[in-house]
């Protein structure tokens, strides 16, 4: 039976993709959680406030190393037993997550909402980084690719991956492109 995985962003219009072949998708997309904790921290000491990695990255650290990204409220109630926290060591909920936040990406896109497009691209980068996809994190952060609102480079990510993309999406690009 596979795992069922929480949806980590609110659901859209779009249907949450679901990969039916999970495991298939991740090998041929050679998709891999091989960053170690070094490498993420340091991956967030370089960023900026902007560039929103401790809310992607911290997941894969050991609660000792993440706790300093989180609220101080949600800290207590782990520390005190309240909440659990697990790291995510399985590249299948990476995909998940990675994929719930491609959805939302389309969302953010078409409804032309400029700051929440560009913070959701640069987090998608983040998860591209983290499975070892530089080659698609490059294009998801060129910044020629990023008009309208992102579109053209969620479209050329989902195409490198073999993910099928909303007409509207494609349409809202292209219009949007023309003006």
């Amino acid at each position: 039976m596979e795992k069922q995985y929480k949806l980590k962003c609110l659901e859209g219009d779009e249907p949450r993709i679901k990969i039916s072949k999970r495991y298939g998708f991740i090998q041929s997309n050679n998709l891999e959680l091989v960053r170690t904790e070094e490498e993420i921290l340091k991956r967030i000491e370089d960023s900026d406030m902007f560039d929103f990695a401790p809310e992607v990255l911290a997941d894969y650290l050991s609660w000792e190393k993440a706790k300093q990204f989180y609220k101080d409220e949600y800290v207590k109630k782990v520390d005190s037993g309240d909440k659990k926290y697990e790291k995510i060591t399985d590249i299948s909920e990476a995909t998940q997550d990675f994929l719930d936040y491609m959805v939302f990406g389309w969302m953010k896109a078409m409804d032309e909402r400029g700051i929440s497009a560009g913070r959701t691209v640069r987090k998608l980068g983040h998860w591209l980084w983290l499975m070892n996809r530089d080659d698609l994190r490059r294009i998801i952060d060129d910044g020629e690719l990023y008009n309208p609102y992102g579109s053209p480079a969620l479209i050329a990510v989902c195409e490198e991956m073999g993910i099928k993309v909303p007409d509207n999406l494609r349409e809202f690009s292209k219009h949007k492109d023309e003006r």
